[in-house]
């Protein structure tokens, strides 16, 4: 990476496939004597600061090779002045300076304390200024993938960025038609941005979910051509992602719920799930995330009971755990659908009766009775199934102030069983759970089955233990 090695390394890039494997032979020897190069980083930045236009621009690229080699060489630049140089070098009318001056920022910022330097050397600025200027694609790709980097690790970079007017600046570059791959950088820093309560508000407040409900669904759309897993990652499928990402955290505060409603939330996270629950489940688990957060206010909740695609797709998703493959993602879909149904039929009886009414009561009782499997030698796995069996049980609580659905668990010496069980069970908020849906049932009409299924000597042995330990907490007191 000397700037006196220039002719060299374009012969390398430019030559047969030996050659390149050779270049790559060279940038492997670089990396493993980066530790050693601080005479060389030094030059560099002497040319950085000193050199002819050409000399700069190599040597900008050189920095951010020597820091992607070297933590410890990069922990080194910041204070031999190479962010105030990288900030005039892209200040030169030449497009190739300017892209190399804000990659080396960018990865220059993303080690240690360097980011805190690089803000304080007035970074964030410059690389938003090149942003409101309209610059060219390519210097607003390098400086929106720096201010991506700076941004991830630190508040101060956040909120630096966020009074700067960032989001204002990024907002209508993600409607604007245009590169993929520029769109996907700009979501990913609103969403680094969206980490930020102030964040948040401000992009509510200047119609962000609009745009970056368009911007799902426009990335959705990718997710629906099945593609070899080898370009399973494209920019508009990852663009899909961070506006999910930023949708979440909006939807976190129910304050957002109704605009977010009428701007589409509910059908973009219903598409994403049903797009991405195959191939993505990671995804289709955050955009469940979602319409669970919207179905906590009563707005997000007549949305989705207003949109039958939500409601068939909930119970697609728990009824696929009747052929469950022992696939750990499968187990937390359905584990999020049921936390969905219970947000839903929470203290609301007639959105209850509607659920029961839309035959959710047999899937969730079939759920409830799944266990890991015993040769299982995977804790998240274990994890993952008694969390859908813990969300499953406060989803029939929910349900089951309704006589019909307690009629269905208490007719059910298998339901009835599972129960038992789960009533021993170590973990305590599956237990909790469990004495929530036994007291329900004691409420029934036929609640005589209880006595038969032998709930009573299980209710005094929690009392009993509690005995034992001094202590009441809220499965003895439940028991009570």
């Amino acid at each position: 990476r000397d700037p006196r090695l220039v002719p060299v390394r374009n012969a390398l890039a430019v030559g047969a496939d030996g050659m390149a494997v050779e270049a790559e032979n060279i940038r492997a020897q670089l990396r493993a004597t980066a530790v050693t190069a601080r005479p060389a980083t030094t030059s560099l930045i002497h040319a950085l600061e000193n050199g002819s236009l050409e000399e700069r621009t190599e040597a900008a690229a050189a920095l951010e090779e020597l820091v992607t080699c070297s933590r410890e060489t990069g922990q080194s630049l910041a204070m031999k002045g190479a962010c105030p140089a990288l900030i005039e070098l892209s200040k030169l009318d030449n497009a190739a300076a300017v892209v190399a001056a804000c990659s080396a920022m960018g990865t220059i910022g993303t080690i240690g304390a360097n980011s805190d330097i690089v803000r304080e050397s007035g970074g964030i600025e410059r690389l938003m200024e090149l942003l409101a200027a309209g610059s060219s694609k390519a210097v607003s790709l390098a400086a929106v993938k720096a201010l991506s980097s700076l941004l991830l690790f630190s508040d101060q970079n956040r909120v630096v960025a966020r009074e700067g007017g960032l989001i204002r600046i990024l907002l209508p570059m993600l409607e604007q038609p245009g590169s993929k791959t520029l769109h996907c950088e700009v979501a990913r820093t609103l969403h680094s941005l969206s980490f930020d309560e102030s964040a948040r508000v401000q992009i509510a407040k200047e119609g962000g979910l609009t745009v970056v409900i368009k911007g799902l669904v426009a990335g959705t759309a990718e997710w629906e051509v099945p593609v070899a897993p080898s370009s399973a990652k494209s920019p508009g499928r990852e663009m899909s992602g961070f506006c999910l990402g930023i949708l979440s955290n909006l939807t976190g505060s129910t304050e957002t719920h109704r605009d977010a409603a009428d701007a589409g939330a509910v059908g973009a996270a219903i598409g994403i799930v049903a797009a991405t629950a195959v191939y993505s489940p990671d995804m289709g688990a955050q955009g469940l995330v979602v319409l669970s957060d919207l179905a906590s206010s009563s707005c997000g909740r007549a949305a989705l009971l207003g949109a039958p695609a939500a409601l068939k797709l909930l119970l697609q998703l728990l009824k696929t755990m009747a052929s469950w493959s022992r696939k750990e993602s499968q187990a937390t879909l359905a584990g999020k659908a049921a936390h969905v149904v219970f947000q839903l039929a929470c203290d609301d009886a007639d959105a209850a009766k509607r659920l029961a009414g839309g035959g959710f009561a047999d899937p969730l009782v079939a759920v409830m009775q799944m266990r890991p499997p015993r040769d299982s030698k995977s804790a998240t796995m274990n994890a993952a199934v008694w969390a859908c069996v813990e969300e499953t049980l406060n989803a029939l609580v929910a349900l089951s102030g309704l006589e019909e659905v307690r009629g269905k668990l208490l007719a059910s010496s298998g339901a009835l069983a599972s129960l038992i069980e789960l009533l021993q069970h170590d973990g305590h908020y599956i237990r909790a759970a469990a004495h929530g849906l036994i007291q329900e049932l004691s409420h029934s009409n036929s609640f005589g089955a209880l006595f038969k299924s032998g709930v009573m000597g299980v209710l005094v042995s929690e009392l009993y233990e509690a005995a034992l330990s001094g202590s009441m907490d809220s499965c003895a007191l439940a028991a009570v």
